[in-house]
């Protein structure tokens, strides 16, 4: 399944391909981190509603993640799959891949699953990376939620930081 936004594309991530997949991408092999964020909203958020809102709101070229996760839909983004910099954490554009669960309170057991898997395959290929939050790079931001950090923080706990990294 391919969409096609108005100046960006996105596609669907194999998730049963996904080490594959993702090793191919010099965006995942150059970068220490993986930045992990939420919509901030409850309502579930289409991959085509928020590219919107980036592009139109924000001014964004595209939109700012590499990987967007929906409930029932895992997509890879022109910014992964062009080596395009992010637009998602601001100070750390240059140095991370930003993951984003569509939702905040209301995450579902499929986006967590599918979260996982994409951490999993980036730490086997690249033991290294360092997982942070949105809400740790930033005053403002307050995603992930607490739910998401705490089990990540127990799951990659060798590799997750969650203190704060502003003044």
């Amino acid at each position: 399944m391919v969409g096609k936004m108005e100046k960006t594309e996105y596609r669907i991530l194999d998730l049963s391909r996904l080490k594959d997949t993702l090793k191919k991408y010099i965006k995942i092999q150059e970068n220490p981190y993986i930045i992990i964020h939420d919509t901030g909203v409850e309502v579930k958020q289409s991959i085509q509603i928020v590219a919107d809102y980036h592009r139109n709101v924000l001014g964004y070229k595209y939109i700012g993640y590499d990987i967007y996760i929906e409930n029932g839909y895992t997509y890879e983004t022109i910014r992964l799959y062009e080596n395009i910099i992010g637009a998602h954490a601001r100070g750390y554009n240059n140095s991370s891949i930003g993951i984003c669960l569509s939702g905040h309170t209301n995450i579902s057991a499929y986006q967590m699953d599918a979260l996982s898997k994409i951490i999993d395959a980036i730490l086997q290929i690249y033991p290294y990376k360092k997982i942070l939050f949105h809400k740790n790079l930033s005053r403002i931001k307050k995603d992930p939620n607490d739910e998401v950090v705490s089990f990540i923080m127990e799951h990659y706990k060798d590799n997750a930081e969650n203190k704060k990294r502003y003044d």
